[in-house]
C-alpha cells in the first residue's frame, strides 16, 4: 500500500511517440504532450537515484518554464510562486483515504467545479488496486471529457479539468507502452497531480496559474516514483 501511495503522488512520463493517447475532442491536449516532453528531458539529463521531491520539483519546473510549447500556450508569466514542495506532497498523501476531497475543497471554493473534480478523482481511483487494461482507462477519461464538454461549467473551468485529463491519457499510454517500468498504474500520480496542481495554482496565481499549475503540479508529483523505488 505504501508503494502504491507514493506511486500515486510520484510518477514520471517520458516523451513517447504515437497517437493512441491523443484526443481530437480535447482542445487542450497540448498539455499532455508538453508534460511528456519535459519529463523526457528530465530523465535523460537530470534524473539521479534517491533525489528528493523538492529537488525534482524545482528541476522540472525550470524545464517547463524553458519549454517552447509551454511558453507558447501558457505565456511568459511570473510562475515563481507556484512551487510544489514536499509539504504539498505530504498534505496530498494524507488525504488519500478521503479521495483528496479535503485538499480540493481547501484550495477551490467553487462547489460546482469541485463536484466534477471529485467525480473525476473517484473515477480514476477505481483503477488503483487492479491492473486494468490501458484501453479501459483511456475510455473512462474520454467519456469523462465528453461529460465536461457538455456540462454547464464555464470555459475556464472546463479548461482546468481538460488539461488534467489530457495529462492522464498521455501518462496512461506511456506507462503501458514504454517498457521503462513495470509499474503500470503510474499514470494515477499524474491524474491526481494535475487536479491538485490546478486548484493550488488557482489560489496562488488566479487565471494563468490555474492552467500552468496543473501541468507543473503533475510534473512535480510525477517525479519521485523511480527515486522512491531506488530507496527501498
Amino acid at each position: 500500500m505504501k508503494k502504491l501511495v507514493f506511486g500515486l503522488i510520484a510518477t514520471f512520463m517520458f516523451g513517447f511517440a504515437g497517437n493512441a493517447q491523443e484526443s481530437s475532442k480535447n482542445p487542450y491536449d497540448y498539455a499532455g504532450k508538453i508534460h511528456n516532453d519535459v519529463l523526457d528531458v528530465f530523465f535523460k539529463k537530470y534524473y539521479k537515484p534517491k533525489m528528493s521531491f523538492d529537488e525534482i520539483s524545482q528541476i522540472t519546473k525550470k524545464l517547463f518554464l524553458n519549454n517552447d510549447d509551454f511558453i507558447k500556450y501558457f505565456g511568459e508569466n511570473d510562475y515563481s510562486k507556484i512551487n510544489f514542495t514536499n509539504d504539498y506532497m505530504n498534505e496530498t498523501i494524507k488525504d488519500l483515504p478521503n479521495q483528496f476531497r479535503n485538499v480540493i475543497s481547501k484550495y477551490s471554493q467553487d462547489e460546482n467545479l469541485n463536484l466534477y473534480l471529485n467525480e473525476y478523482i473517484r473515477g480514476v481511483l477505481k483503477f488503483m488496486n487492479d491492473d486494468y487494461p490501458e484501453k479501459m482507462v483511456n475510455n473512462y477519461v474520454i467519456e469523462f471529457e465528453d461529460t465536461i464538454l457538455k456540462s454547464s461549467l464555464n470555459e475556464e473551468q472546463k479548461k482546468q479539468i481538460l488539461i488534467s485529463t489530457s495529462i492522464t491519457r498521455f501518462s496512461n499510454y506511456y506507462w503501458n507502452n514504454s517498457g521503462v517500468t513495470s509499474f503500470k498504474r503510474g499514470w494515477l500520480a499524474d491524474a491526481i497531480g494535475g487536479v491538485i496542481g490546478g486548484v493550488v495554482g488557482s489560489i496562488i496565481e488566479p487565471g494563468y496559474g490555474t492552467y500552468a499549475g496543473a501541468v507543473i503540479g503533475a510534473g512535480a508529483a510525477s517525479g519521485g516514483v523511480e527515486a522512491i523505488k531506488e530507496s527501498k
